[in-house]
């Protein structure tokens, strides 16, 4: 089973990207978080194999939250999603750790489901 974490302090955020998820992938075990300090609790409960986090969370620095996140869980595939799309914000993330990077907009839940259906069978992702 695929473990996934959301963390997006914005709440109507989350739970639209909990809905697709949930509605394309059944089998996963979706876990949210609304901050940094609660993400990094639940993911050390539950190993995630995927965290979705928004770079942008309050008290936190998303770049070096990244970091921390990329380094505690290897392999986790960690995909940045922001509304500030800047090709040096994207090498940023890559180099904080981040798998992916997902701007907000049209297409940011097609796009997340696209990597996780992805990651749905792959050794990698221990599913």
């Amino acid at each position: 089973m695929l473990n996934v974490l959301i963390i997006d302090a914005y709440g109507p955020f989350r739970r639209t990207l909990k809905t697709a998820l949930i509605a394309e992938c059944p089998s996963i075990c979706l876990r949210e978080a609304g901050s940094g300090t609660e993400g990094l609790r639940k993911a050390s409960e539950d190993t995630p194999h995927v965290i979705c986090m928004d770079i942008h969370l309050p008290g936190e620095d998303g770049l070096k939250f990244a970091t921390q996140l990329a380094s505690l869980f290897p392999p986790v595939s960690l995909i940045i999603i922001t509304s500030s799309d800047l090709p040096e914000y994207r090498q940023a993330a890559l180099q904080a750790g981040a798998t992916h990077f997902v701007s907000k907009g049209d297409e940011t839940l097609s796009d997340i489901l696209g990597i996780v259906r992805g990651l749905i069978g792959s050794p990698a992702a221990g599913v």
